[in-house]
């Protein structure tokens, strides 16, 4: 065959080829993308091509091409894109009967409608049962779902007839109490291969491209052979694109590709040395690259191994897998598991999960999954999970609402209902490793509106267009005034990335192994060096050191210049006042007790506007942009803390934002119906949940009691703050004082559903100016109707959705529907005065807030909580109680996303928690040494050191040890909280005390002698004039004067004696509480009997030592035998030399045995 010499010549490489091994076959492929395409649009980066694949599809404006330089023939090839023989994305993929490696041979299906068949799509549905094959054609729509999903719709096109469920029609209204119940259809034929027949009809363009084969392992195929090295990696594919491919799927994994993240520095620290760091760091990369080529397939352990350079990685590699899995790196989402060949049954466990969010659908799918994958290390009996919903709907706070009328745009999907977004709306980027990459696109394979939403056309509240430049001026005021703002952020943000390790960036671009092992373990190193200090965190510090700010921003602008900020209010576009005294400082906002974003914005507002006049429309702008940044809190910027606002700054997805087609809530639907149908309980309200360290009891509103022996509490923010839910015990205290931290927002919506569009279609979005109250206060209404989405591409009809932020997002809930739909017709005769504006055909409003299942829409830092409080949040109750959901993902907060890799976290845990978390034995080597020749001179030391049992025994205790102090710290953690902080100490000092409230006062008085003195009225006192000035008034007091300072500081000690008193009784309480706890562990740990591997190292050691002892007895009779006691005054060399010498150590001998001595 042509090309055949192109094949990586090793035994495994031959053993897959058909010919030579039955456990593979053939997978063909009718298409490919071109790789030009995609890389002059993109670049070469998986994360940027991420977002491309849909939109490729959608043009369908390149023909199929086979990229150069990659082995390609009508029969056999490997993909274009230099994929994995086992991973084909975005090649089309065809399911055996006994797995996925079924040869199957289709051509090009003309369009046609696929979201009928969602819940049940050939490739998730309950159908797919890896023995089950059928003869069988499905034609289906628009290349997403052929090009993601390719064969299985035909494979499986008789489980989908026989499942006949609408998604997009169920999305509204499920059948109350309806049970997830989908018939399993049984096994065909129990065959290894198998053709699927396509019928002649559907064959007119099968010949229009090339065929491709893959080759995939097959499930019936003996997983106990140890793989060949290499077998996972392309052959021929060049190696820089490999090793970069390698690094961008890090990144497409919201992974550093240099950097171990922080679960992976704890479980490895005791195992790999630093220079083992990029041994590990490529190995990881390699799996997730095989994941990210084609999320449509299950890696299973037997292809990550296939990924290795070297045997001896292959410990490396089942750990790196295992824990990539676990934490929802890999085989996540809509994805089938093959099933292990002991098939597991239901236990006696439950897990219950209350919410039906995309939280709650995300962690139940993930534990279905996670079981699946482990289910030997329960003895093959699983848990089971069942889903609790008080809703009669699935998505909470993602609702597509489905319209009573039917689409009318033409290019809309014709089996798609007609829907709007009532909750969330926009995807906020796709590359960057936003795990809805993987499931919108590239699982689910929906269609989707990429938004323009940079030049927003913004209308007066006379409807008048204001001139981009005049929008600009302001937007770059507003960026300025939030950047100085932002100066004064807590240093929680810089010191919140944790402590992370980094291997040689240069080695793993290259994808090279470093030559040498590297010296002592992680560990041993970061043990023994000295300790950092921490930095003091500001949330938790009162009194003098209240809410430290970064102090050096303060000093900052009183010494920047005064001419930079003229000169960057001239570079925006504002004209600067003459003779107006520029004096720029910020002392209130530092003074201030827990101060807002919103005060500090409006307090650097008013000083600037000291400088520049600024017009009724520079103002209804400025505040325009405040509503977006209210939009995007869900709250009054008066609302937020200054300090912690915006604490994820840092993590958003990069790429366009995008919409759903058809709706949102395919996505949840997806999850509860993919692979196989989740159990779920619709109108069951959560009532109560009682619970201790071993199981729980859920009891709910209709009288139904559940035992469970996990719960999962995925419930909004809202609702918890509501005490919606009554626990027995109370959560722990350490858990409610952040849920009353934390805020939750509210954005409400007004849609407006109309015959005809009168607006521009090719718009997305466009923005309404709004006025200021009777009083000129424009917070109360700037995000009223502030902006208008044009939802007609998403819907299929002319719709308008209206945003309603900030304080009008509450205030619109206590008006009419009536009064809203006059308002917003009004706004729109004024944007459009050529047009009369009918009153639209139908409307829906949101009131969020007073839904009783959230009351509200997500959350936000408000100014007395920090970041931590989101990982409070999380943080599991007895080992029994588990949360999920936005508000507590610290680094994606309030968005679908967040809420999603909090479902896969908390799967995480409720998996650890069941079968332990992920452990390597502690003198396991995880990179074994390489073999040396007998002949190496360190290969000895390498032995001994390997036979030092008594040193093996010592580090085996102290992982033990080890072990149950990190036991002992979570269990207190989890029943007492973190250990309580002390108070901080408030300024002994009066001075000091009027130092601070009168520094104002005398700084002008200071200014007003400077300008006296120096005859130039812009004259500014110095830091040490102020202070001299300050001394001076402090002393002219009289003491009357003085007593109130007096008095303040004797309240200040009065209150601190109260607070160290009330500390002291706290603290002791949890101290005795700890101890107790301690004691606890130490006699559960003393009740468990040594294990066999232990006294098998105390046998080992103590012959090790009886051995040492002998040979350092018979080293002390030797020396005492042959030392010569008049040599003591000798040099060493010749001491060295007299006992190496023959005559010497002979004639020694005789005198210590009094024998003669004959020189």
């Amino acid at each position: 065959m042509e090309g055949e010499s192109n094949i990586r010549e090793n035994t495994f490489q031959q053993i897959q080829h058909p010919s030579h091994q039955k456990g593979f076959y053939q997978r063909t492929n009718e298409q490919s993308l071109s790789q030009e395409t995609v890389h002059s649009q993109l670049g070469n980066s998986l994360a940027e091509q991420e977002a491309l694949w849909t939109l490729l599809q959608q043009q369908q404006s390149q023909s199929l091409q086979n990229h150069q330089g990659y082995y390609s023939t009508p029969n056999l090839g490997w993909s274009n894109q230099g994929y994995s023989q086992f991973r084909a994305y975005p090649q089309q993929i065809a399911p055996s009967s006994r797995g996925y490696s079924q040869y199957a041979q289709y051509p090009h299906q003309k369009q046609q409608s696929y979201a009928s068949y969602a819940p049940q799509h050939p490739y998730y549905s309950q159908g797919l049962d890896y023995g089950y094959t059928h003869h069988h054609t499905l034609q289906h729509s628009s290349p997403h779902i052929q090009h993601y999903l390719g064969g299985r719709m035909n494979a499986h096109a008789h489980s989908l007839s026989s499942m006949r469920m609408n998604i997009s029609k169920n999305i509204i209204d499920p059948t109350p109490g309806y049970q997830s119940a989908i018939p399993i259809v049984a096994s065909l034929s129990n065959t290894t291969m198998d053709i699927i027949n396509v019928p002649e009809e559907k064959n007119e363009v099968l010949n229009e491209a090339a065929s491709e084969v893959r080759y995939v392992i097959s499930e019936s195929f003996d997983r106990t052979v140890v793989p060949s090295l290499k077998s996972s990696i392309p052959p021929g594919i060049n190696h820089q694109e490999y090793t970069r491919d390698c690094v961008n799927a890090a990144i497409a994994s919201r992974l550093s590709p240099y950097h171990l993240s922080e679960s992976e520095h704890l479980l490895l620290r005791t195992h790999l040395t630093h220079l083992q760091i990029t041994s590990y760091l490529n190995i990881r990369n390699a799996i997730l690259r095989l994941w990210v080529r084609n999320p449509l397939l299950y890696v299973d352990q037997y292809e990550a191994l296939g990924i290795a350079h070297e045997e001896r990685h292959f410990n490396l590699v089942k750990v790196c897998w295992e824990l990539l899995v676990r934490e929802g790196y890999i085989n996540f989402g809509c994805i089938n598991i093959p099933k292990s060949l002991v098939t597991p049954s239901v236990g006696t466990k439950t897990i219950v999960v209350i919410g039906a969010g995309v939280s709650g659908l995300a962690s139940a799918r993930q534990l279905e999954s996670l079981f699946q994958i482990f289910s030997n290390r329960f003895d093959h009996q699983i848990p089971k999970v069942v889903l609790l919903e008080a809703r009669g709907r699935l998505g909470g706070r993602v609702y597509s609402h489905k319209l009573t009328s039917s689409p009318t745009e033409e290019d809309f999907p014709k089996d798609k209902s007609s829907t709007v977004e009532l909750g969330a709306q926009i995807i906020t980027g796709f590359a960057k490793g936003n795990p809805l990459s993987t499931l919108l696109v590239k699982q689910l394979g929906l269609p989707m509106h990429f938004l323009s939403v940079h030049n927003i056309t913004l209308y007066d509240s006379n409807g008048k267009m204001v001139f981009p430049d005049t929008d600009s001026r302001a937007e770059l005021l507003f960026n300025y005034i939030l950047e100085i703002a932002s100066k004064f952020k807590s240093k929680e943000t810089s010191i919140n990335a944790k402590r992370v390790l980094e291997g040689d960036k240069n080695m793993v671009d290259a994808g090279v192994e470093p030559k040498s092992e590297g010296g002592r373990v992680i560990a041993k190193i970061e043990d023994n060096e000295a300790t950092i200090p921490i930095m003091e965190d500001y949330s938790e510090i009162n009194s003098k050191d209240s809410n430290k700010l970064d102090q050096s921003s303060s000093e900052d602008h009183e010494k920047k210049n005064d001419h930079d900020l003229v000169s960057v209010l001239r570079k925006i576009g504002f004209q600067i006042k003459e003779n107006v005294p520029i004096d720029i400082n910020f002392d209130d906002i530092i003074s201030e007790q827990n101060p807002t974003l919103g005060y500090a914005m409006s307090k650097i507002l008013s000083q600037y506007r000291s400088l520049i006049d600024l017009t009724d429309l520079d103002m209804k702008l400025l505040n325009w942009h405040y509503a977006n940044l209210e939009y995007a809190n869900g709250t009054n910027l008066s609302n937020l803390s200054l300090y912690h606002w915006d604490q994820d700054d840092g993590n958003e997805f990069k790429g366009a934002h995008a919409m759903v087609k058809g709706g949102y809530s395919t996505l949840a639907y997806a999850l509860a119906y993919m692979p196989t149908p989740l159990e779920i309980h619709y109108k069951t309200i959560v009532s109560g949940i009682s619970y201790n360290d071993k199981k729980a009891v859920v009891y709910c509103e209709d009288g139904t009691v559940i035992d469970a022996d996990k719960v999962i509490i995925t419930v909004p923010l809202g609702v918890l703050k509501k005490s919606s839910i009554q626990f027995n015990p109370p959560l722990p205290e350490w858990k409610m004082q952040s849920i009353e931290r934390l805020s939750f927002g509210l954005l409400n919506k007004v849609i407006l559903v109309y015959e005809n569009s009168f607006w521009d279609v090719n718009v997305d979005v466009f923005g309404s100016l709004t006025e200021p109250d009777n009083q000129g206060i424009y917070d109360k209404n700037r995000g009223r109707f502030y902006i208008f989405w044009n939802c007609i591409k998403t819907s299929g009809q002319p719709v308008l959705l209206a945003l309603m932020a900030g304080d009008s997002a509450i205030q619109m809930e206590n008006e009419t529907d009536n009064e809203l739909v006059q308002e917003a017709t009004r706004i729109l005769q004024n944007i459009y005065p050529d047009q009369i504006i009918p009153y639209p055909k139908e409307t829906i409003i949101t009131r969020w807030g007073k839904d009783k299942f959230c009351y509200g829409s997500y959350s936000y830092v408000g100014p007395e909580a920090s970041g931590k409080d989101y990982d409070i949040i999380a943080m599991p109750v007895e080992n029994t109680l588990f949360f999920a959901g936005e508000a507590t993902c610290r680094t994606h907060p309030a968005t679908v996303h967040g809420a999603y890799l909090s479902g896969l976290k908390a799967a995480q845990l409720v998996l650890d928690s069941l079968i332990g978390p992920l452990k390597i034995p502690a003198n396991e080597l995880l990179i074994p040494l390489k073999q040396k020749g007998a002949m190496d001179p360190s290969s000895r030391t390498k032995r001994k050191a390997q036979d030092d049992y008594k040193a093996q025994l010592a580090e085996f205790k102290d992982a033990q040890l080890e072990k149950h102090n990190k036991e002992v710290e979570r269990v207190i953690l989890e029943r007492l909280g973190p250990r309580p902080s002390a108070p901080q100490r408030s300024t002994g000092n009066p001075f000091l005390v009027f130092q601070k409230s009168q520094w104002n006062y005398c700084k002008n008085i200071a200014d007003r002698n400077k300008q006296k003195e120096t005859g130039n009225p812009q004259a500014k006192a110095t830091k040490n004039e102020i202070r001299a000035t300050l001394g001076k008034t402090w002393r002219s007091l009289t003491d009357d004067e003085k007593k109130p300072f007096f008095d303040i500081v004797a309240e200040n000690r009065l209150n601190f004696s109260n607070l160290i008193e009330e500390y002291n009784t706290i603290i002791n309480e949890y101290n005795i509480k700890t101890e107790e706890i301690k004691a606890e562990m130490k006699a559960r740990l003393d009740s468990i009997p040594i294990s066999q591997e232990e006294l098998e190292l105390k046998r080992l050691a103590k012959e090790q030592d009886i051995q040492e002892k002998k040979i350092k007895a018979e080293r002390k009779r030797e020396q005492d035998l042959f030392e010569d006691d008049s040599s003591e005054s000798f040099d060493d060399d010749y001491q060295d030399n007299l006992r190496n010498d023959p005559s010497y150590r002979a004639a020694t001998y005789l005198k210590k045995h009094d024998g003669y001595f004959i020189v």
